[in-house]
């Protein structure tokens, strides 16, 4: 972002994510709620323990990770077995869903 902050677009991303995630929640809760308020108070209440959730996450993470990044080997490392993790769980979980689809 020209002339802005370094966090400004990271800060974007996670809003348009953070916004994308709450449709569903916000369907879910005006559905199942009597009133409007109590599906408000529903979806302050997730904000709120996401955002706290996700912040300590972060103040954790976030320091072990800077100084993995400083180490380009580790780093490297970290990224294989997380890719490497990720591929492997998405075949497994891509071949159940099939299994249980062609099981219908």
């Amino acid at each position: 972002m020209p002339g802005g902050s370094p966090a400004g677009r990271p800060l974007l991303v996670g809003v348009v994510h953070g916004l994308a995630g709450s449709g569903a929640l916000s369907a879910v809760a005006i559905a199942a709620s009597p009133d409007a308020f109590a599906a408000f108070a529903a979806v302050v209440l997730y904000a709120v323990g996401a955002l706290i959730g996700m912040t300590l996450l972060a103040s954790v993470a976030g320091p072990m990770l800077a100084r993995v990044a400083r180490a380009p080997s580790t780093a490297r490392a970290l990224v294989l077995v997380a890719g490497s993790a990720s591929v492997v769980l998405g075949l497994i979980w891509g071949g159940r869903s099939l299994v249980a689809l062609a099981s219908l």
